[in-house]
Order: C-alpha cells, then sequence, then structure tokens
C-alpha cells in the first residue's frame, strides 16, 4: 500500500469460493456503502481513519485503518451438508437477526463471536473463533 491508505481485508476460512457471503464497508454509523458491495472475499482500500464493517448482517463499528497496514476481519465460517429439504441457518446471538439461511448447502462466514446455529429444528449456541472451520452435516 502507498500513499494515506491502508486496507481492510476480509477472507473466509475453509472456502475457496465465497461468493454467498455478504461484505461491505460504511463510514462509522452511516447507511451508504463507500465501498462497493461485494459477496466473498473482499481488500477495501480506504483513507485512514475508522470504518464500520458488515459481513452477512454482522456489523463491526469502527474498524481501524492504517497508512500502509492491512487491517485483517476475523472471521470464522460454518459448512452445512444436510439432506436438501432441511432448512440451515444462522442467527446472531439474540436470535433475531437472521444472517444465513439456505436448504442443504451452505457456507457461511461470519466475524469472531457468538451465535445460534439451527439445523431443521434443533438450535445450538456456538462460539466462532478467527480461522476456525466448524462443519455440520447429516446423512442425505
Amino acid at each position: 500500500m502507498k500513499g494515506s491508505s491502508g486496507q481492510i481485508v476480509i477472507q473466509f476460512p475453509g472456502m475457496e469460493e465465497s461468493g454467498n457471503n455478504f461484505v461491505a464497508a460504511f463510514e462509522v454509523g452511516g447507511k451508504e456503502r463507500i465501498t462497493p458491495s461485494t459477496y466473498g472475499r473482499a481488500n477495501f482500500p480506504l483513507l485512514d481513519g475508522e470504518y464500520d464493517v458488515e459481513i452477512n448482517s454482522v456489523r463491526l463499528t469502527r474498524v481501524p485503518v492504517k497508512r500502509g497496514m492491512d487491517t485483517r476481519i476475523h472471521i470464522g465460517t460454518i459448512r452445512f451438508t444436510v439432506p436438501s429439504n432441511v432448512s440451515v441457518e444462522v442467527d446472531d446471538i439474540t436470535q433475531k437477526k437472521r444472517l444465513c439461511l439456505a436448504y442443504g448447502l451452505m457456507k457461511c462466514g461470519v466475524p469472531s463471536g457468538e451465535y445460534y446455529i439451527k439445523v431443521g429444528g434443533s438450535s445450538k449456541k456456538m462460539t466462532i473463533s478467527d480461522g476456525q472451520v466448524i462443519d455440520f452435516s447429516k446423512d442425505r
């Protein structure tokens, strides 16, 4: 990186293709994206300062960017392999916001933290760590 910019780096562990994972950057507290929204890995070159970053509806606030530096977002991945008639979802810790939803196969990347994982009718609280890949599978 040269000049007065650094960058926010977003990578999803355990995913060669991470195309279903929404990412964008915003001014702190803002609603308008200051970067193009993208699905999957992203490198956002930004001027020195603080920014909000959204990954699959999880908003990280005041992420610092420093000149010439990469700010890597800490992300884990949850992979589901279940029959196509079984719903899978990842919800925030309050269980009021759905972050990812699919039937059958799904790969959901989320910032490190606590989430509720739902497979069919079952729900389980999980802690996702940076770089961690959690696999859920059920006979097909």
